[in-house]
């Protein structure tokens, strides 16, 4: 017997399952024809994709493998470099702020040595202006104990004058009278002068003189001695600031 077509497709589903139905135009689904799989459709609707992975597909899962392999690696490397640059990043830094430190620790031991020798300075100053009073207070003293002191003080200033020139000794007048009532033989000590005399000058304390002759005067009262004193060691003092 001769199968109709349709007879035909049932008995090769029947016992030929795997083999595929040729169904007519209408039951045929449109395929694109570039696609990799074979689409087999049975009497009953349903697909089945039969056919192996093609080369071309196994070739773009390699590249695409690959692929990701590559931008792991760019990661890892840009990780890595960014690390690195940050690491020195922070390590500049870390010596930008060491620096700094050392630079504030250098300039405060600067000021602190100016402050200790603006200190010093000051202290020095103090010392001497401290030590002249109390050399001005045991001078004083000298010379109220000890009335001899202003003898010495004339002998040391008319040492300086030059022989035969006329002399003039200025004293106090506590001095004056203590010459003139209980020394009177103080010309005889002052030697070398034949036209020396004294005179009372309210200008001068007690225990100094004044010697005025031709070629010019001599200060020998207390308070200028200090006062050159003085004098010097401002001079030393200013001469150490530089």
């Amino acid at each position: 017997n001769i199968m109709s077509s349709n007879q035909e497709s049932v008995f090769k589903l029947h016992y030929f399952p795997n083999i595929p139905v040729n169904y007519s135009d209408k039951n045929k689904k449109n395929l694109n024809k570039g696609n990799k799989f074979e689409r087999i459709h049975y009497k009953d609707g349903s697909e089945k994709i039969h056919g192996n992975i093609s080369k071309e597909t196994r070739n773009d899962e390699r590249k695409e493998s690959i692929i990701g392999e590559n931008i792991r690696d760019i990661e890892e490397k840009a990780y890595a470099k960014g690390f690195a640059r940050g690491e020195r990043a922070g390590i500049e830094s870390g010596n930008e702020k060491i620096e700094s430190v050392v630079n504030c620790i250098k300039q405060g031991l600067a000021e602190l040595k100016k402050i200790k020798q603006d200190i010093y300075l000051e202290t020095e100053q103090e010392i001497v202006k401290l030590a002249m009073a109390i050399a001005r207070k045991i001078v004083c003293n000298e010379i109220s104990v000890n009335k001899d002191t202003v003898v010495n003080v004339v002998k040391g200033a008319v040492e300086k004058v030059e022989c035969n020139e006329k002399v003039k000794v200025k004293l106090s007048s506590k001095d004056f009278e203590f010459i003139k009532n209980e020394k009177p033989d103080i010309i005889d000590k002052i030697t070398d002068i034949e036209n020396a005399g004294f005179i009372m000058d309210e200008s001068v304390c007690d225990g100094g003189c004044i010697i005025e002759t031709e070629s010019g005067d001599i200060d020998s009262r207390i308070e200028k001695q200090f006062q050159a004193i003085e004098e010097a060691f401002e001079g030393l003092n200013k001469k150490n600031e530089k």
